[in-house]
């Protein structure tokens, strides 16, 4: 947090706020829903939570690394693997 990436939070209350909603999308019916593959689910929830906490130094950052992961198939390879159906 000190480095500017991460605005001042309470990290175990945020990373006990992101293990739940894990849980909820992985491991329960509630997202199946939508029909949608895991990466998006997890991208439009778990991502933005992350993103919320990140000061613009730290979502820049962020954007980055998701491009990269993008850019070596990452991505692609956990869309074909991981679908919540």
């Amino acid at each position: 947090m000190q480095e500017g990436f991460i605005r001042n939070i309470n990290a175990e209350v945020v990373m006990e706020g992101i293990y739940v909603l894990y849980n909820a999308i992985s491991k329960h019916e509630q997202f199946k829903v939508f029909e949608q593959q895991a990466w998006g689910i997890f991208f439009n929830t778990i991502g933005l939570t992350i993103r919320g906490f990140c000061t613009a130094k730290g979502a820049d950052e962020l954007d980055t690394h998701v491009e990269d992961i993008k850019a070596a198939g990452g991505v692609k390879a956990f869309k074909k693997t991981t679908t919540l159906t």
